[in-house]
């Protein structure tokens, strides 16, 4: 590009030089230019005398148009300024003119806009004119890339007239605008009398439309090489934030937040597709009307409106006139939308979501900005797709871990089952002889009151411990399919509520049951759920030595297939440290006891396929909850 630049100044130095040059000339043969002497006038000769003194004139103040313009082709004057220069010195040079008019041909080449009028003359009529090859005056210039002269335009077949334009418009004279074979724009000589342009004003004009378009190349070229180095500049920006950010939030607010900067857009959306309901949710959006529209939980559902269009289809979607596009939604926070470019957000088939573009009038969108809001969307895609590989990852070794402490704690627990059978079957047989042998001294005749009182307590004694024995067998006893009984998870409560009742009376302990009325019966081997449950509780009450509250509530989880049992106390609180190994065997918080009990719970609710998780503040009291599945 800076070629190119060069080579045009070095043109227009040239120009100028030649034109100096020529300036001085015509002005040493005005100064040579003299009348006959002789006493007797000659007409004819005067008459040839005038023309050539009028010529030379024109030619000379030609020249200096010229030359102040190429003058101001050479400045750092903004282009609307040297239209107008050029403009101003059409009006001068064409001797008849009561108006001239730059045209300018939009991006999309669909309208005609005027960007500089000179004359008394000033237009009435629309500045921004719709036109087509081929058709109006405008339309048969920019088509042939010739210019047209009509001595009487109302009434030429091919002049399209605005707002009784022809009133004041006579002779028209139209020269094109091109550069490199592309148009431009047109400028144009207005008079209000019939026939008055020459072939000299037809040249003169084609000569200034030349000016116009050096000076439109130079600006074009100038605004190309910035908005690509912004682009250049914004996918750099972009590319960095992807590899520097790993919150797919943060990077969405900044590439919003870039794109707003660099190319100030009316507003910037980023839409990214919910996978389980198909909706738009719109995850970032530039300025205090995005932030706003974020804190509302802005949505579309699929395939409403331009964005939701672009992620139905996969392709990308531009529109200058959302009026004219039958499925635009117009989002009433945005009222001054006026056209909409939108992209999708996708890796090869696999569509994320949508970057939404809106501008206000009468900035517009262009053709070359779809190509380079394709490629930031496709950074922006691999980057949400490396987001969710990597979420994937993070899911993936958080199950792992906890598979791996659960195999632990089930490897614990089964080991633990080995020990306990093993000594309950051992404990089991001499137990049982001591119980015959009280039994026998208990039928005794011989023995006093008090020491058949004292054999009965340890003939109740021996029973519990059996019992207990028998428990514990049970327990890590492997269950089968039959053993599970579809149950009422709130009458086990309510069992349980009552061997626990006068535990509850003696420590001060207030109850509270919160039902789900209408849960349902679900698989359970009812004896353990109850031994789960009254192994929570009593440790509660264990805990709240000074009075407090304990609070069970069952609920149905219906989108999961589960119930929920939470068990809540105001007790003290589990530490810490103790807080991830509570489900651990000997593992206890307690003065007196094994650190069974939970151990118990633990695997017992496992064999139910279920879940218990525990959370604990200390100071607060601790809430163990159960869920249970609805089929085994």
């Amino acid at each position: 590009m800076a070629t190119d630049r060069s080579k045009t100044n070095a043109e227009l130095i040239t120009e100028l030089q030649s034109l100096r040059q020529q300036v001085e000339s015509l002005k040493d043969e005005l100064s040579q230019v003299k009348f006959p002497d002789s006493s007797i006038p000659n007409q004819e000769d005067d008459l040839q005398h005038h023309k050539a003194e009028t010529l030379l004139k024109q030619q000379l103040l030609e020249n200096q148009m010229l030359l102040q313009i190429s003058q101001v082709l050479t400045s750092s004057l903004e282009v609307t300024t040297i239209l107008q220069r050029i403009a101003d010195a059409a009006a001068g040079m064409i001797e008849r003119a009561d108006r001239v008019v730059i045209h300018l041909v939009d991006e999309n080449e669909t309208f005609l806009t005027a960007a500089a009028v000179s004359g008394a003359e000033q237009p009435s009529g629309p500045q921004r004119l719709n036109f087509t090859y081929g058709e109006g005056i405008a339309g048969l210039v920019l088509a042939t890339g010739k210019p047209i002269y009509l001595p009487d335009a109302p009434k030429d077949p091919c002049y399209v007239s605005t707002q009784n334009i022809e009133r004041r418009v006579r002779s028209l004279l139209v020269a094109p605008i091109r550069s490199d074979s592309k148009n431009l724009g047109t400028i144009s000589v207005h008079s209000k009398q019939l026939d008055v342009f020459t072939a000299n004003d037809e040249r003169v004009l084609v000569l200034l439309g030349t000016q116009a378009a050096l000076a439109l190349g130079k600006t074009q070229m100038f605004d190309a090489t910035q908005r690509r180095l912004k682009e250049v500049n914004t996918l750099y920006k972009i590319t960095q934030r992807i590899t520097e950010t790993f919150d797919i939030d943060v990077l969405l607010l900044q590439v919003v937040t870039l794109l707003q900067e660099y190319f100030t857009f009316y507003h910037v959306h980023i839409y990214l597709i919910d996978q389980v309901s198909g909706e738009l949710i719109m995850r970032q959006g530039s300025g205090e009307t995005g932030a706003h529209l974020k804190e509302l939980g802005h949505r579309l559902k699929a395939g409403t409106g331009i964005v939701g269009y672009v992620a139905h289809t996969g392709q990308p979607f531009m529109t200058n006139n959302v009026n004219e596009v039958p499925f635009f939604v117009r989002n009433p926070l945005l009222p001054d939308t006026s056209g909409e470019l939108a992209v999708p957000l996708k890796v090869g088939d696999r569509i994320f979501g949508v970057i939404d573009l809106q501008n206000k009038s009468p900035q517009i969108f262009y053709e070359n900005e779809i190509n380079m809001m394709t490629v930031i969307a496709n950074q922006v895609a691999v980057a949400i797709e490396r987001f969710g590989i990597h979420s994937d990852l993070q899911a993936a070794l958080v199950h792992e871990q906890t598979t791996r402490v659960q195999l632990v704690q089930s490897e614990k627990l089964a080991a633990l089952g080995r020990i306990v059978a093993s000594v309950a079957h051992e404990l089991n047989n001499p137990l049982q002889a001591i119980q015959n042998a009280l039994y026998l001294i208990k039928m005794s005749d011989s023995l006093d009151p008090q020491s058949r009182e004292d054999l009965q307590v340890a003939l109740n004694e021996a029973s519990r411990m059996a019992d207990l024995i028998s428990r514990l067998r049970e327990t890590y006893r492997p269950t089968v399919g039959e053993e599970f009984r579809y149950d009422s998870l709130n009458s086990v409560i309510e069992e349980v509520q009552k061997l626990i009742s006068t535990h509850l009376r003696h420590h001060n302990i207030v109850y509270k049951f919160e039902p789900e009325p209408n849960l349902p019966l679900i698989p359970i081997i009812r004896d353990q759920i109850k031994q789960v449950i009254l192994n929570i509780c009593l440790n509660a009450v264990e805990a709240m030595e000074n009075g407090g509250t304990l609070t069970l509530q069952t609920n149905l989880e219906a989108d999961k297939d589960r119930v929920r049992l939470t068990i809540s106390d105001t007790g003290p609180g589990i530490p810490p440290s103790i807080l991830p190994y509570i489900f651990d065997p000997f593992v206890t918080t307690k003065t007196r006891g094994t650190g069974l009990g939970l151990a118990i719970t633990y695997d017992i609710i496992r064999s139910h396929k279920g879940q218990v998780d525990v959370d604990s503040k200390v100071g607060e009291g601790s809430t163990f909850t159960i869920f249970l599945p609805l089929m085994q």
